[in-house]
């Protein structure tokens, strides 16, 4: 059996208050079993690798989240 992985990303507008964004990204990245649960779709998540490189510049909220925790290497 083949297991296929996506990335998984959440945008947020340049308004959305930092705090809004910073909850989401805790309750993503502190919830992985039970997101797992959910569905499927949610099969290969991991919290561990939220915050790898992208092209598109992440909110302050997540990027202050990220480097709390200890995985925001840029």
């Amino acid at each position: 059996m083949h297991i296929i992985s996506y990335d998984y990303m959440i945008f947020a507008g340049t308004k959305t208050r930092d705090d809004i964004v910073y909850k989401v990204t805790k309750a993503l990245y502190d919830n992985e079993k039970e997101l797992k649960e959910t569905s499927p779709l949610w099969r290969s998540h991991s919290s561990a690798n939220m915050a790898k490189k992208q092209e598109v510049p992440y909110h302050p909220g997540s990027e202050k989240f990220y480097k709390e925790v200890g995985v925001w290497k840029r």
